[in-house]
C-alpha cells in the first residue's frame, strides 16, 4: 500500500512538474565568467533544484555518519561497563567477619 502511494505521490509531482516546464517554456540568458548561454527556465529550475538536494544530501551524510560515529563509540563503552559488571558478579563473596 506504501508503494502505491508513494509512486501516485511521485506521478503527481511529475505531473506538476511537467506542467511548469509546458508553462515556462521561455529562455533565460544565462552569463558566467566564460562566456554566455541561453538556457530554458524551467531547465535553470530544475537544475537549481537538483544542486539544493545535492547539498542537502552531502550534509545529511555528514550529519548521519558524525551520529554513526557516536553510537559506534557509546556501544564500546557500553560493552565494557557490561564486561566490568560482569566481572564483579563473578568475584568470590567475602564474609567481613
Amino acid at each position: 500500500m506504501k508503494r502505491i502511494l508513494a509512486l501516485i505521490i511521485l506521478l503527481c509531482f511529475a505531473a506538476v512538474g511537467l506542467g511548469f516546464a509546458v508553462l515556462n517554456a521561455g529562455d533565460v540568458h544565462l552569463n558566467y565568467y566564460f562566456g554566455e548561454a541561453v538556457i530554458p527556465l524551467a531547465l535553470v529550475v530544475v537544475g537549481a533544484l537538483a544542486v539544493g538536494a545535492l547539498l542537502g544530501l552531502v550534509t545529511a551524510a555528514g550529519m548521519l555518519l558524525a551520529r554513526k560515529h557516536e553510537t559506534n563509540r557509546l556501544r564500546r563503552r557500553l560493552r565494557l561497563a557490561e564486561q566490568e559488571i560482569q566481572n564483579i558478579r563473578e568475584l568470590p563473596v567475602r564474609d567481613s567477619r
